[in-house]
């Protein structure tokens, strides 16, 4: 019966057949919204907006999707494993086209996979992958979704959970058994230890925004003890910028340049906290982007670069925050020609597989932060992607840029064949390295403002 039979749409469903139309059942989706499966036959009996005009479908992978409570969903077949041209759309009811809500064959850089993102309402819904003009073949499907806060949850759900990018968890405050997602005591906005701090970063008990308890630890992190302890004249989480967080046990940033405008840039390696969150599944994917190219989107709130209030930045294709240039091929710093920049990764890179740009806006106005993330292949056919990713702080105007993957599979490897730095676009820069295979897994780079 409804609603523990997934066959059952309604308590007054004629049937519990788990099928969309009489004989076409359902593909079961495995508990953490990962399937890896493949389309054999081109016996077409759905279409969606985005897959008709062509010579022939393919058969079609129908998906249950039974939301508790008011959910943004994702759906991608942008993955490594889709090597079929796939098409993805979503629909209310199984068997009626009129009730489509989202339809997409080719997300952005990608010729096989797919990706929709939808807010919806409690209910059921239908999610479809099918084979554009006859295509075959395997596929790898990822279906996640975020509850909306102070929404219904289920703490035992991988798909369907609550934000942890913006501290929210899924918790039973009232202990009546009724789990709904709310702000963990790291971004709460109270101080529930009694320390005068609240909330991540300020509070040494928190390690991130979802974070359920701040409590102090025994020993008191470096970042947080009162001491000097890498000797650098500075002390403590936020005046040390060798400090990501209070809870950041680790002082120690090494100076690798001043600029004439007043930027410190340091570096460290594999700090206990890093300050780069994995956005891949929450963040916006970057539309418009293609190879050589940008597009504005908006910060979210006012950042200062060499001075000048940006609400809303320039995101390049190759690697590049701020500047009007799509220029591939790198050079070191300044140049003129690429104007007020941010190089996270400036190299000739491109839109293949599994490669997309994302961005995110986080936490609580006053200390919000801007992020970027660069998952992409070179423009030489690498085997790989990198993983790069670019943290803005509203209030100090600082920029973080982590390097968690940065190897493609070939020579150009751990940068070098690119360039990481800032510059105010005339004479005025702060580079970490040019065309230097420095830019290594776990490496942080800090360029603090004045």
């Amino acid at each position: 019966d409804f609603p523990a039979d997934p066959g059952c749409f309604f308590a007054a469903d004629a049937t519990e057949e788990n099928e969309c139309i009489p004989g076409f059942a359902f593909t079961d989706l495995p508990p953490d919204g990962h399937y890896v499966g493949s389309i054999t036959s081109t016996l077409s009996t759905f279409s969606g907006t985005c897959s008709t005009g062509f010579t022939s479908t393919s058969a079609e992978n129908v998906f249950l999707l039974q939301l508790p409570s008011a959910t943004d969903i994702t759906a991608a077949t942008n993955l490594p494993g889709t090597v079929m041209d796939t098409a993805v759309y979503l629909r209310s009811t199984c068997d009626d086209p009129a009730t489509e809500i989202a339809c997409n064959d080719n997300a952005p850089g990608s010729f096989t996979g797919s990706s929709i993102t939808a807010s919806l309402a409690a209910g059921s819904y239908f999610l479809f992958v099918d084979g554009m003009n006859g295509s075959t073949g395997a596929y790898e499907l990822q279906v996640s979704g975020v509850v909306a806060n102070g929404a219904p949850c289920d703490p035992a759900s991988l798909i369907y959970t609550c934000s942890t990018v913006t501290g929210s968890v899924c918790s039973d405050p009232g202990g009546t058994g009724t789990f709904t997602c709310n702000p963990a005591a790291c971004s709460d906005g109270a101080d529930n230890d009694g320390d005068l701090l609240a909330d991540y970063p300020t509070d040494p008990g928190c390690t991130a925004l979802d974070d359920t308890d701040e409590t102090d630890p025994a020993v008191l992190p470096q970042c947080a003890n009162g001491l000097d302890d890498d000797g650098d004249a500075l002390i403590d989480y936020p005046a040390d910028t060798g400090c990501s967080s209070a809870s950041d046990d680790d002082e120690a940033c090494t100076l690798f340049g001043t600029d004439a405008f007043g930027y410190t840039g340091c570096v460290e390696m594999s700090p206990a906290v890093t300050p780069c969150a994995d956005i891949s599944t929450t963040g916006t994917i970057v539309t418009g982007v293609g190879d050589d190219s940008m597009t504005s989107v908006p910060v979210g709130f006012t950042f200062s670069f060499f001075g000048t209030a940006y609400s809303t930045v320039n995101v390049g294709s190759n690697g590049k925050l701020f500047s009007t240039s799509t220029a591939y091929f790198n050079g070191c710093l300044p140049d003129t020609f690429q104007g007020p920049s941010l190089m996270a990764w400036w190299d000739d890179l491109i839109f293949a597989g599994p490669s997309n740009v994302r961005y995110l806006t986080t936490g609580a106005v006053g200390s919000r932060t801007f992020e970027v993330q660069w998952v992409i292949e070179h423009y030489s056919s690498s085997p790989g992607t990198i993983d790069v990713r670019a943290v803005l702080h509203e209030g100090s105007n600082d920029i973080d840029v982590c390097y968690v993957d940065t190897t493609f599979g070939t020579t150009d490897d751990n940068g070098n064949s690119a360039t990481a730095g800032i510059q105010d676009g005339a004479s005025d820069m702060l580079q970490y390295s040019c065309n230097m295979p420095v830019l290594v897994p776990g490496l942080v780079l800090h360029y603090v403002h004045p």
